[in-house]
């Protein structure tokens, strides 16, 4: 409602920018995924305009979340490629802690939704992970760490590996917990009983 009247009538300036990413953001927690997807090209075409940096490579985090969320994973895994190389040229640490795990998290989901049994293929997912989660904790960054620990925990359990991902999924429960996105939670409760099904824990 706010950005009906003042924001739309402005030019496009790098507050704008953020405001539309912020709005995007809102609305991908309400999993009204299109509309926020509205929100982040709109911001992300005006930060690319003011040269704000930060903001274009969060608006590409956001985008590449938001693909895995529609189920388009070959998107998630190029825009998080496009926000990695950003980021790292412009020693955005926080934003590299984002982008791994987009990165490594997309791979994961286009790996099980394609039925894939290459170890190979979640080994890499698993690299970017793991450098994700290590620059998230540095970073102090919850979100990406929630992100991470699922992820790595899904990785896991995906390519036969149960104990690793229980093990990881554990470790990073109080992280989902925390970070208010029951999204991933259902994701969590989920794996975390795969890896039990994958190691004959019925109970």
């Amino acid at each position: 409602d706010y950005y009906s009247e003042p924001p739309s009538l402005e030019k496009g300036t790098q507050e704008k920018a953020r405001i539309l990413t912020l709005l995007g953001y809102s609305r991908q927690m309400l999993g009204r995924a299109s509309e926020a997807k509205s929100f982040y090209e709109r911001a992300l075409e005006i930060a690319q305009e003011a040269g704000d940096l930060a903001c274009e490579t969060a608006d590409l985090c956001h985008l590449a979340r938001n693909a895995v969320l529609e189920k388009d994973y070959e998107n998630g895994v190029a825009t998080s490629q496009r926000a990695l190389i950003l980021a790292r040229q412009r020693g955005d640490r926080i934003g590299q802690a984002n982008a791994l795990v987009n990165l490594g998290y997309a791979q994961v989901l286009q790996a099980r939704a394609n039925d894939v049994g290459d170890t190979a293929v979640y080994d890499g997912a698993i690299a970017y992970l793991t450098q994700g989660l290590e620059l998230a904790v540095k970073q102090g960054d919850f979100q990406s760490q929630a992100l991470a620990y699922n992820s790595l925990g899904i990785g896991y359990v995906m390519c036969d590996r149960p104990q690793e991902g229980l093990d990881i999924l554990t470790k990073g429960a109080e992280a989902v917990k925390s970070s208010g996105n029951i999204y991933l939670q259902g994701l969590y409760a989920l794996y975390t009983a795969e890896a039990h099904h994958g190691l004959k824990n019925s109970e």
